[in-house]
C-alpha cells in the first residue's frame, strides 16, 4: 500500500508544469526562507526546481532502496529527512509523521519483533485440521489482496474517464495519490433568488464557514455543490419559496490568471454530485 501511495506520487510529478516549470514549488518555496539554518537555500533561483526532480526521483525510487535490505537503513534516513522537511515547509497535518511511522513496515518481522515484543508467548504445534484450515484461509487472503491492490492500482487511472484538466475539474481527482501538484485558490459569491418574488440576494460566506472552509470551499467543485445544497435548505428554513443557489467563481491554477470555474447561470440546486461528467464546470484554459 506505500508503495502504491509512493510510486504514483512519483509518476504523477513526470509533468511539464512539475519538472520545468517548476510549479507549484516556485510558489511555495520562497515563502520558506525564513526556516533556521536552510532558509538561504529557499532564496536561490535555482532551488524550486532542484527540488522538483528530487522530489519525482524520491518518489519513484524509495520503495526500492527501502525493499533492499543493504540500502534500507539508508534510505529510511532519507525518508526521516524528506519528510521532516515537507512538514516544516507546508501545512499539511500529520502527514510526515503518519508516513515516517508507517514506512517501518518495510524493516523485517524480525527486527520488529526484536523491537517491538514486550511479551513471548508459546502455542502448540498445529494439526493437520488446523493447517489445511490456515491453508484455506491463505487462499482466501491471497484473493482478497490480490482484488483489493489491483484496485488500488486501477482506481487512480479514472481520471481518463473525464475530459479537461483534472486538476481544474478534479474529476477522479480523490483517491490517485497526487500529492502536493497543484497551488490552487479561489473567490466564490453566492446568489439566492425567490422563486415567488424573483428578488435575488448575495450570501455572505463567513456567516456560515470560517476562512479555512471558505477556502478550501471555493476552489473545489464538490464543496461548491455541497455548500450551494446547504445554502437552499437554509434559507427554505427562513421562509424563501422554492430557493436557487447560483455562484460565480474564480480560481487561479499555480498562479496563472483567475478563470471562472463553473457556470455562473446554473442553478446548483438542480444538480446532484455522481460519477457522471460534470458539465457544469467549465473548460480550462491554459495561459
Amino acid at each position: 500500500q506505500l508503495g502504491i501511495v509512493y510510486f504514483y506520487a512519483g509518476i504523477w510529478k513526470i509533468n511539464y508544469d512539475w519538472l520545468i516549470n517548476a510549479l507549484p514549488l516556485r510558489i511555495w518555496v520562497p515563502a520558506n526562507d525564513q526556516i533556521p539554518v536552510i532558509g538561504w537555500l529557499f532564496k536561490q533561483h535555482f532551488t524550486p526546481w532542484l527540488f522538483a526532480w528530487i522530489g519525482m526521483l524520491y518518489d519513484v525510487s524509495i520503495v526500492f532502496w527501502l525493499a533492499w535490505a543493504r540500502t534500507r537503513v539508508w534510505a529510511y534516513l532519507t525518508v526521516i529527512v524528506f519528510h521532516t522537511l515537507t512538514g516544516l515547509m507546508f501545512q499539511i497535518g500529520v502527514f510526515p509523521l503518519v508516513m515516517i511511522g508507517a514506512t517501518l513496515i518495510f524493516f523485517s518481522e524480525q527486527w520488529h519483533l526484536r523491537r517491538w515484543t514486550v511479551g513471548r508467548w508459546t502455542m502448540d504445534r498445529p494439526t493437520s485440521n488446523i493447517q489445511q484450515s490456515n491453508v484455506q484461509q491463505s487462499n482466501v487472503l491471497t484473493s482478497f489482496l490480490l482484488l483489493f491492490f489491483a484496485f488500488q492500482l486501477l482506481f487512480p487511472w479514472r481520471y481518463l474517464l473525464y475530459p479537461g484538466n483534472i486538476f481544474w475539474t478534479e474529476e477522479g481527482y480523490r483517491f490517485c495519490f497526487r500529492v502536493m501538484l497543484m497551488e490552487k485558490a479561489g473567490t466564490a459569491t453566492f446568489f439566492v433568488k425567490d422563486a415567488r418574488t424573483g428578488r435575488e440576494g448575495e450570501v455572505v460566506n463567513s456567516d456560515f464557514l470560517n476562512a479555512h472552509q471558505e477556502k478550501q470551499m471555493a476552489m473545489q467543485p464538490d464543496m461548491i455543490l455541497q455548500f450551494a445544497h446547504f445554502l437552499q435548505q437554509h434559507y427554505e428554513k427562513q421562509g424563501l419559496t422554492n430557493p436557487s443557489v447560483r455562484a460565480e467563481v474564480y480560481v487561479t491554477l499555480n498562479g496563472r490568471p483567475s478563470q471562472l470555474l463553473i457556470d455562473p447561470q446554473v442553478d446548483l440546486t438542480k444538480i446532484r454530485d455522481g460519477w457522471s461528467h460534470k458539465t457544469w464546470i467549465t473548460a480550462y484554459t491554459p495561459q
